[in-house]
Parts: structure tokens; C-alpha cells; sequence
């Protein structure tokens, strides 16, 4: 099956994986397939420019990982994982993901409540950094001692398909208001 690049001759991509979450056992195919050269999975919310963190995917992380990677911060952005308080919390523990950096937006349109809650200041990046703004994005992570960050869920019922955002509060607050339909 020689040639150059992958099975058949057919030459070996780069892949990179953002929006979703990468699943473990598609990334593991890809790597074990020759299916790419590369494989890197991005991690960003809207709300800071889609692309915040990157992280090559490597075979261990397919084979021995629990959870892929979304690696480090890209330029001009600052990963903090917070806890409740919002104090950033030390290596290995498990908090909300805030983003800091140029590429955070400014709120949302319309939304102050929603905006005053995710946009919160930002006391810790340089100034050269600093959009003066963090986001809270609501998912759990962890830093890891290589100075990688895990995405672990969300931290509250919120979940996405096919890329769009879904609350299900508001769902059953929809489905609720329909005459004959109790829970």
C-alpha cells in the first residue's frame, strides 16, 4: 500500500477537530489508521473566538487518557480554571474554565443579566492580554502537570447539538406551556 502519506499512496492530512468534542475512539482511528499526519483538537466558545486552546493528539492520549486534551492556551488568550469563588485552584483540581485574552467578546447583544454573569474582570492576564474581560464558559476542566487542560462536561445541564447550544431548562419550560402536557 506504499507511497507517500497513508494507505494507497493517499498523501496524510492534517486534522484538527474543534467545535465538538473529538471523540476518544474517532481520534484513536484516525491515529491508528495513518489517516493524518496530525491530529489537533481545538477547544473555544463564540464568545472568545472560537479557537482558544490546541493540542496535538498523540496515541497515548487515544490509549491511555480518559479524557482527550484541549491542550494550551493560542496566542493572546489565558486559560484560569476557577472554583466557586472564582480563585484560580491548583493543578489536578477540578473547576469551571475561564478564558481570558484579546479574543474575548464584549457580552451579549441584548443580554445584560447573561453578560454581567459570563463576563466577568479580569485580574490576572498581562496587560498585553487583557481585553479587560474573562469568560466563564461553564465546563469543568482540570490543568494537568504538563500544563495541558482536560474539558471534563459541563457544569450545569446545558448541551449542544449538531454545534447549537441547548438548555433544557428551556425546553421543559416549552414543552410545559403545551396544553395536556404535564411532566
Amino acid at each position: 500500500s506504499g507511497g507517500p502519506g497513508g494507505p494507497g499512496g493517499v498523501p496524510r492530512i492534517l486534522g484538527i477537530c474543534t467545535g465538538e468534542p473529538l471523540p476518544r475512539d474517532l481520534a484513536r482511528d484516525l491515529l491508528d489508521g495513518a489517516c493524518v499526519s496530525e491530529l489537533w483538537n481545538g477547544y473555544g466558545p463564540t464568545e472568545t473566538c472560537v479557537w482558544s486552546s490546541f493540542h496535538r493528539v498523540t496515541h497515548d492520549d487515544v490509549h491511555d487518557a480518559r479524557t482527550l486534551p484541549i491542550g494550551t492556551p493560542v496566542a493572546n488568550t489565558a486559560l484560569h480554571i476557577c472554583d466557586a469563588d472564582g480563585q484560580r485552584v491548583p493543578v489536578g483540581v477540578v473547576g469551571e474554565l475561564v478564558i481570558g485574552g484579546a479574543g474575548v467578546a464584549r457580552g451579549y447583544l441584548g443580554r445584560v443579566d447573561l453578560t454581567r454573569d459570563k463576563f466577568i474582570t479580569d485580574p490576572w492576564s498581562a496587560p498585553s492580554l487583557n481585553s479587560g474581560r474573562m469568560y466563564r464558559t461553564g465546563d469543568l476542566a482540570r490543568w494537568r502537570n504538563d500544563g495541558v487542560v482536560e474539558c471534563l462536561g459541563r457544569n450545569d445541564d446545558q448541551v449542544k447539538l449538531r454545534g447549537y447550544r441547548i438548555e433544557l431548562g428551556e425546553v421543559e419550560a416549552a414543552l410545559a406551556s403545551v396544553p395536556g402536557v404535564a411532566q
